[in-house]
């Protein structure tokens, strides 16, 4: 589940507030059952991740560590703390909040137990800056951040100008975070040549990421 509320000036806990209705108080909830040192890793995974330093987090790195609990949460539940998480760290990136603001307003909600609070303002204190200044490039340059991507491929079988193509098609699912807080969906379907195209401009793209 992802997380998304519109950042105005109502204020980072009123996001929280809309946020718990939605499985987010759930979420932080798993969040205090984790040891707090995995925890702590999973903020600092996603920060690097909110700073373009890698990929999104996957749920299935911490699969292993949390064998050795008898009370594991379930890969849904950790997903779930990735989005809460990411959620909470790009809000407060974004309304440039300092350590002791994020620290109070965390305190001000009853559903952040006192481990989690410190794991998240300890990481905010390491990262806070950081993301901040990634935030405002953001800003100014008003680009999204590309979250996921999925794909299928399908046939044609009919059109309006031609009966029983039977020709294959492409379809992109992007999730896009937008620079305002937002999380949105856009689809892209593409023809065979279209995709094999596409595929050719990616591939040149890795070649030249690989000379930087």
């Amino acid at each position: 589940m992802e997380y998304f509320v519109k950042i105005d000036s109502s204020g980072f806990m009123q996001i929280v507030k809309n946020l718990e209705s939605n499985g987010f108080q759930e979420a932080i909830a798993d969040a205090g059952r984790l040891p707090q040192d995995m925890l702590a890793q999973i903020c600092q995974d996603v920060a690097t991740f909110l700073q373009y330093k890698s990929g999104p987090v996957k749920a299935e790195k911490y699969t292993q560590l949390l064998e050795a609990f008898s009370a594991s949460p379930t890969k849904v539940s950790i997903t779930s703390v990735v989005n809460a998480l990411t959620y909470l760290l790009r809000s407060a990136a974004a309304l440039k909040m300092d350590g002791e603001e994020f620290q109070n307003q965390l305190t001000s909600s009853d559903i952040f137990s006192k481990d989690v609070v410190d794991t998240l303002v300890h990481s905010w204190n390491e990262q806070g800056r950081q993301l901040m200044a990634t935030t405002s490039q953001l800003q100014c340059l008003n680009v999204g951040q590309l979250l996921d991507l999925q794909w299928r491929v399908g046939v044609a079988i009919s059109s309006d100008d031609c009966k029983n193509l039977n020709s294959p098609t492409i379809t992109l699912l992007l999730t896009i975070a937008e620079t305002g807080g937002n999380i949105t969906k856009h689809s892209v379907e593409m023809t065979l040549t279209q995709f094999r195209n596409f595929s050719r401009q990616l591939k040149e793209m890795a070649i030249l990421m690989e000379t930087v």
